[in-house]
């Protein structure tokens, strides 16, 4: 090494010691040519001549953590600019494990010629690890959550399961109105349960859905589905209209854009109880790549003072406390939830509100331009007919089973086989009691492997699948049930999936191959519509209960 060299070597020495970090630089063939006095420690090193001099980190180093540095710096000589990469380094004398995040950068000389590479390292070990701990704690919270909508909304279907069969079946008026009553504070609770779910959701960093191709027609034919029940009991009219000019398909973030509708749509009819709720959609065209999605959810509800107007995009905040009101509508969450994923679409809201006369909120946001469909967007429901559908969860992007949809229809439904695969005792006898209202023979399995058990045995024409057992869940028991099918060249049979945890659960669900998601509780109208679909409508052969 020549003096020149030598003078430099010196000085970055006396510069480098002084410094908290571990620094280092080495030549074109990742030979050290020094080291600072916070490398040997951290590294756990006697000195740069007796570890370092003329060495590589394949010399100095375990082959893994040699080889990822060695990269590292080539890539700079190669590249020949800063690059700042994470690194872990191993101490070997304690064989403590340190992670730092390095700055990597080019060595000249006075012609401009790459000689070699130095780098700094910064000590992140306490971030590195706080950050697994949040990740661990975030993992419990979740599951916690999950355990906990599961444990809550269980006895709740349950009991709003139990009080619908009693105001069907019961011929005191008195007792069918407090069954009626009952029944509609159970799904009150219900409603304010998976609103508080979404919030929490949609907080967690994890919660980043994916953008797809979809059909905003096909996804609001979906959720009028989801939405007209609770129309009809308040006998509101529900109109909808979709200009010309919205496109076949977009590409964008189709459940941010459900929520977003959804909630507007559910907040409308909690708020009106005269009149009617009219969805309006229509597009504007900005570019050649990317239009304006303009929705309008207009109602003839209670609408909003001026000074109040703010304060119902806050969470939690409801402008007439339920103690006043005596109403258990919602936990203040609904407008709070399309803010923030408003946010997420790079989207906007206006309102328009009279007191005592009604609202209108209107979103914009943008959505990709596309030409073709994909698979995802293929399982939407399409066109506008409303007719023969089934209540179910919004249009997942995830496999779908409706091929194994096609089965016989005009099959008495007194001879129907169906198998209830439900660990609750109550939401068992809720389900087995409507289904033989409806004329089914019924068979329950409260576990996994019973049901493999009856399906090995027995041939059933429907399932019902519960997705949280005690032994195997819902999912691992559809699995099997399919290969078995697909081993002895067997007829897939139908299974629905029950799930108390939302609509999280359903691409997990169709992937194992079940049919179709239903959340708990499956009403009396629900298993009519499911029955008359998959079977055809059963007016004369069907016992009915008194």
């Amino acid at each position: 090494m020549d003096k020149k060299k030598n003078q430099i070597v010196g000085r970055l020495e006396e510069f480098s010691d002084v410094l908290p970090n571990p620094f280092y630089w080495l030549d074109l063939k990742q030979k050290y040519i020094g080291v600072n006095a916070c490398t040997i420690d951290v590294t756990g090193t006697r000195s740069f001549k007796k570890d370092f001099a003329e060495k590589t980190p394949l010399d100095i180093y375990p082959r893994e953590m040699a080889e990822e540095i060695i990269e590292h710096h080539k890539e700079v000589i190669q590249r020949g600019e800063v690059i700042r990469v994470e690194e872990s380094i191993e101490n070997l004398l304690t064989k403590e494990k340190k992670y730092f995040t390095a700055t990597i950068a080019p060595l000249y000389d006075e012609k401009q010629n790459i000689i070699g590479t130095c780098g700094i390292s910064i000590d992140v070990t306490k971030e590195k690890l706080l950050t697994k701990q949040l990740e661990i704690a975030n993992a419990a919270k979740t599951e916690f959550i999950a355990n906990m909508s599961h444990d809550i909304r269980t006895p709740l279907t349950g009991v709003v399961g139990m009080a619908s069969s009693i105001a069907r079946n019961s011929t005191d008026t008195r007792s069918r109105d407090e069954a009626s009553l009952l029944m509609k504070s159970g799904m009150e609770l219900l409603a304010m349960h998976n609103e508080i779910l979404e919030q929490v959701k949609a907080g967690e960093d994890k919660f980043s859905p994916k953008s797809v191709v979809f059909s905003i027609r096909d996804m609001i034919n979906d959720l009028i589905t989801l939405i007209e029940p609770n129309v009809r009991v308040k006998k509101l009219e529900l109109m909808v209209s979709i200009d010309d000019t919205v496109s076949d398909c977009h590409e964008g973030m189709v459940t941010l854009v459900q929520s977003v509708i959804h909630n507007l749509i559910t907040n409308a009819i909690k708020f009106t109880d005269i009149g009617h709720i009219k969805l309006s959609v229509k597009e504007e065209n900005k570019n050649n790549e990317c239009s304006e999605v303009i929705i309008t959810v207009e109602d003839t509800g209670s609408g909003i003072a001026q000074d109040d107007r703010d304060k119902i995009f806050e969470k939690f905040v409801r402008l007439t406390p339920s103690y006043e009101t005596n109403s258990g509508d919602g936990a203040g969450l609904g407008l709070s939830i399309v803010m923030d994923n408003l946010s997420k679409l790079a989207g906007r809201i206006e309102l328009e509100s009279v007191l005592g006369k009604g609202s209108c909120f209107t979103v914009y946001f943008p959505l990709k331009k596309t030409s073709h469909k994909s698979a995802a967007s293929d399982n939407m429901t399409s066109g506008k007919d409303f007719s023969n559908k089934l209540p179910l969860m919004p249009a997942s992007q995830s496999k779908s089973y409706e091929k194994n949809d096609e089965v016989a229809r005009g099959i008495p439904h007194s001879r129907l086989q169906v198998l209830l695969v439900e660990d609750n005792e109550i939401a068992a006898i809720s389900a087995k009691t409507i289904l033989e209202e409806n004329g089914c023979q019924v068979t329950v399995a409260n576990a996994g492997e019973e049901a493999l058990k009856l399906t090995e045995n027995q041939i059933f024409d429907l399932i019902f699948m519960d997705i949280g057992l005690p032994d195997k869940n819902g999912m691992e028991v559809s699995e099997i049930i399919r290969k078995r099918e697909k081993a002895n060249s067997l007829k897939p049979v139908p299974i629905l999936a029950l799930t108390g945890h939302g609509k999280e659960a359903e691409a997990e669900c169709l992937n194992a191959g079940m049919n179709r998601v239903f959340s708990k509780p499956l009403l009396a109208d629900s298993i009519g519509e499911i029955l008359g679909y998959y079977f055809g409508v059963d007016r004369s052969d069907t016992p009915k209960k008194s």
